[in-house]
């Protein structure tokens, strides 16, 4: 199990809490693509 950091503004980590999505700039796609079922992410905000 991965545990990943997100930095993250209130607003933007409402949406992750409620829709369970969390989108990413372009320049970090690669990176968030090597998150796989079961790693935990922790938000910053």
């Amino acid at each position: 199990m991965t545990r990943l950091l997100a930095i993250s503004n209130r607003d933007n980590s409402d949406v992750v809490i409620r829709h369970n999505i969390w989108g990413v700039p372009k320049r970090v796609v690669n990176q968030i693509g090597k998150a796989k079922i079961g790693d935990t992410l922790l938000i910053y905000v």
